[in-house]
């Protein structure tokens, strides 16, 4: 009984590594989606800032990403990139206009400039946000959204292909205009595609374990009954 307690416990870590740990699941193969996570920090003067890192990278040669808050509590004013996707750059947005880094939407896109795969991995950028005087109560997030099966590219065997991201955004609390908690939030769409892939790897190994429980509970109710 023991063995097969281990067996389901053995399972059950499957499912929630799969959840916790995307880098380490799924990065096998050039066709794998790549990892974000979003990180953040409060600096003096009310600015929050919040670093994106490339995680886990399968190869881009292309991608655009629009980054996503709410205006009502936050505005952008500044961003700075990172050692990542070297060639990132602000695109349809000119920040010298007199609203600067806070023009909507906000796009950046990379594109590769020798018609290869990038795989480099760490920072990709550092967004730098003011946070208003007025701002509520609340929860808040910093994201970054992409169309899928479209913004997000590759080069394969002559061709171009598509792949998706997964993504971990930030979530601000907000109390009394300060900045009481940042963490990281998984993106819905990751996350349901996270229980598909954990559960289609985990499903076997739990339904194994059940039919040898069952096989030796039916085997010890026959010893009983002979004795």
């Amino acid at each position: 009984m023991k063995k097969i307690f281990t067996l389901v416990l053995f399972a059950l870590l499957i499912i929630f590594s799969g959840i916790a740990s995307p880098q380490m699941a799924f990065a096998s193969s050039i066709s794998d989606n790549s990892v974000i996570i979003l990180s953040g920090s409060v600096q003096s003067g009310n600015m929050l800032v919040i670093d994106a890192n490339m995680r886990v990278n399968t190869g881009i040669g292309a991608m655009v990403l629009e980054i996503s808050y709410d205006k009502s509590a936050m505005l952008l004013s500044g961003i700075t990139f990172g050692s990542a996707l070297s060639a990132l750059d602000p695109v349809t947005t000119n920040v010298d206009t007199p609203q600067g880094y806070a023009i909507t939407p906000f796009k950046i896109n990379y594109l590769s400039q020798e018609k290869g795969n990038d795989f480099t991995t760490g920072k990709l950028f550092t967004l730098t946000f003011r946070l208003l005087d007025d701002i509520k109560d609340g929860s808040y997030r910093v994201s970054l959204k992409y169309e899928k099966n479209k913004d997000v590219n590759y080069f394969e065997q002559g061709g171009v292909k598509t792949k998706n991201l997964y993504i971990d955004n930030a979530e601000i609390q907000i109390k009394n205009n300060s900045v009481t908690d940042i963490k990281a939030v998984r993106d819905e769409e990751s996350t349901s595609d996270f229980l598909i892939i954990a559960l289609s790897i985990s499903i076997p190994i739990i339904v194994s374990a059940v039919v040898l429980v069952a096989i030796k509970s039916t085997r010890k109710k026959r010893d009983w009954e002979r004795i």
